[in-house]
């Protein structure tokens, strides 16, 4: 997926989401590893999810986070153990917010079945699931037919999305520093663990203005392709068996590369393709070697949508 922003085109890829997240964004493992990762005795599936949650079938997010709750609130020798805490904390983080798909989100048999075995849990790459599930639900859709019912799209006053939304604040805070200005205390780097919740910074809510004004800024300089000196961000992102060559993209990459400095009016939005205008070029430029790189055809729907 690509955004562009005051002429800089930004990407937004696997690898940028692991590094933004930390998540673990390697191969999803087969239907036999995951069994045989989360084997962890007799007990059946149904089993152990009536014992971790109730006796329900189905439990809303909401719900669990209620549970959760009331617990706190009874005498310590009647609460739940800190083992049965962990888990239905870990149900709510996943699946209400690194996979949700919907607006009433219910607890998955997918992950009430890894959370059984922590080991296999903590291991299983929960950013590469949340990355194509978060691609899935802000994609507008596999075909958009005209220019005119892009925009209509575009134009709606609000919509609904899933998925790890925050990823796409943290990309923009990340590659356009300019916007991080409006906030605050934009040198601030305390986390979750260095203080309580009363004592979070106040932020100031963005409006179509601040990104506007940030945008037309003389000073905005832009971070085109995220880059880490972090080891642990280098993990493994190919996608084996589903990738395809997109030279469009290797005609964007060559571009950045060479310091190409990109114009709004040849950033055009034409026959569904990103920078389309740039392929006129392409011939010019038969002597360079192509990029290697790779696009996921069913993730950036670039064959088809202005992702």
């Amino acid at each position: 997926m690509w955004f562009v922003y005051g002429e800089h085109p930004i990407r937004f890829s696997l690898r940028e989401f692991g590094i933004l997240t930390g998540l673990i964004c390697g191969p999803l493992p087969s239907d036999e590893e995951e069994s045989s990762a989360i084997d962890v005795g007799p007990i059946s599936d149904s089993d152990f999810f009536h014992t971790l949650i109730g006796p329900n079938n189905s439990y809303t997010i909401r719900e669990i986070v209620d549970i959760l709750k009331e617990d706190k609130k009874l005498p310590i020798a009647r609460r739940m153990n800190g083992d049965r805490r962990l888990r239905l904390c870990l149900v709510v983080i996943v699946d209400e917010i690194f996979i949700c798909n919907s607006f009433v989100v219910r607890a998955s048999s997918k992950v009430v079945k890894l959370v059984e075995n922590l080991d296999a849990f903590v291991k299983y790459p929960w950013g590469r699931l949340s990355f194509l599930r978060t691609l899935e639900r802000v994609t507008l859709g596999y075909v958009v037919p005209t220019a005119r019912a892009l925009a209509d799209q575009l134009s709606q006053s609000h919509t609904a999305t899933h998925g790890f939304t925050l990823s796409f604040q943290l990309l923009f805070f990340h590659a356009i520093p300019l916007l991080a200005r409006i906030l605050p205390d934009a040198d601030d780097e305390l986390t979750f663990d260095d203080r309580s919740m009363r004592h979070l910074t106040q932020l100031n809510l963005f409006h179509n203005s601040n990104i506007l004004e940030a945008e037309n800024n003389p000073n905005l300089c832009v971070e085109n392709i995220l880059h880490s000196e972090d080891p642990q961000d280098y993990q493994d992102y190919n996608w084996y068996g589903t990738e395809v060559d997109n030279t469009r993209i290797d005609l964007i990459m060559r571009k950045l590369d060479d310091g190409h400095i990109f114009k709004k009016k040849r950033l055009a939005w034409r026959d569904s393709t990103f920078a389309i205008d740039y392929m006129r070029c392409a011939k010019k430029e038969n002597n360079h070697t192509s990029y290697q790189t790779k696009e996921i055809q069913s993730c950036s729907r670039e064959q088809n949508t202005p992702a």
